[in-house]
């Protein structure tokens, strides 16, 4: 597992914190293929769109 620094140039949240951002991953069984994607809202919205 690889771990990425958030860039020091990034937005800041509401209040000058951060901003949140929310990760989706699904993982095929048979084929071991893992797809990974970051959305800044958790609804369900995203996850359909994730999904599709």
């Amino acid at each position: 597992m690889k771990f990425i620094e958030p860039l020091a140039s990034m937005p800041q949240g509401r209040h000058g914190g951060r901003n949140k951002n929310y990760q989706f991953t699904a993982i095929d069984d048979c084929t071991r293929l893992r797809v990974l994607k970051i959305y800044p809202t958790l609804n369900q919205a995203t996850a359909i769109q994730f999904v599709d």
